[in-house]
């Protein structure tokens, strides 16, 4: 959009250019404003309503030094992926995932429908107070959050009997702020500045960075494979991309309301197979095992990058 204002050569090319990022502006802000008004919700609301946002942090990798040694910037080190589930403003919970326990070889499908619903799935049954309903953000990224396995999975949930009300809410790309980004800043904070060569030693950081800040380690979780569970029952969302609401209630099974944005008007979409279908009991898919690393992978850790681990701690790493 700023692009389009700067190429913008007439009068009316300016006007339109500066109309269209005028009404984005705008409908972020109300974005926000709902998301703040959950948030502030929960707060007041603690024994009746909760809200929670979850998104991945980057990478990080070890052995880390905070005076990073060179001879191992340009190799590839062991790689852990953190995905964070805040629980309104209270705590966070920290999922660190090595590439050793991802539901892929060597750290694949880390980030697919599959690992971000066992993820979720622990954290609400594990660490979360059961509510009748609850607001939950994230945002538009397709391949991990906006796709019919998520929406799928908060059905189930209602269907099941487990709430009777969720609110599946995204904000504007580019406007994504959140509680969980600043408990990634001070996680990172606190990983930059200290030497860090094994997951336990992370575990630690994370720990240590913030009162909010909680990390958990694999197999604390399952991974479980709800695409097949889900895919049994429901289709595909045909323009699912351009909506930023979606609510669940148990009073329409099957049915998910969703809103382009927070003044639009609702539309109900039937997402079972079979209309008449209906869960007995909320029993949820199969485990599965983390894949591992390949023989190449072990290799090159073993050989490149284990030597420049301090020798007490290396059979940890």
């Amino acid at each position: 959009m700023r692009q389009q204002i700067a190429n913008a050569v007439t009068e009316e090319e300016k006007m339109e250019a500066t109309g269209v990022i005028r009404v984005h502006i705008i409908e972020a802000q109300q974005e926000r404003e709902v998301y703040n008004v959950c948030v502030a919700r929960a707060q007041m609301e603690s024994d009746t309503f909760h809200n929670y946002t979850f998104d991945f942090s980057q990478w990080v990798s070890l052995p880390h030094y905070s005076r990073q040694m060179s001879p191992i910037f340009f190799l590839s080190l062991r790689k852990v992926q953190i995905f964070g589930f805040r629980i309104s403003a209270r705590k966070q919970l920290n999922f660190l995932i090595d590439e050793a326990e991802a539901m892929g070889k060597d750290g694949k499908e880390t980030h697919g429908p599959n690992a971000v619903l066992s993820m979720i799935d622990y954290a609400l049954e594990s660490h979360c107070v059961p509510v009748e309903t609850f607001t939950i953000h994230a945002d538009n990224c397709p391949g991990q959050n906006k796709n019919m396995y998520v929406i799928g999975y908060f059905l189930w949930r209602v269907m099941t009997g487990q709430q009777t009300g969720i609110e599946f809410l995204m904000q504007i790309p580019g406007h994504a702020r959140c509680h969980v980004d600043s408990g990634f800043a001070t996680l990172k904070k606190a990983y930059r500045r200290h030497n860090t060569e094994t997951l336990d030693e992370l575990a630690g950081v994370v720990d240590r960075s913030s009162v909010t800040n909680v990390s958990l380690r694999y197999p604390q979780w399952i991974w479980r494979d709800w695409k097949s569970f889900l895919s049994r029952h429901f289709k595909s969302f045909v323009g699912i991309r351009k909506y930023q609401h979606f609510r669940f209630t148990a009073g329409l099974p099957g049915i998910v309301i969703v809103m382009e944005k927070r003044s639009g008007e609702e539309t109900h979409v039937n997402l079972l197979k079979d209309r008449s279908f209906r869960f007995l009991v909320d029993t949820r898919p199969e485990p599965v095992q983390a894949a591992g690393l390949s023989l190449n992978r072990k290799e090159y850790l073993r050989r490149s990058v284990s030597k420049h681990v301090s020798e007490k701690k290396r059979e940890q790493f």
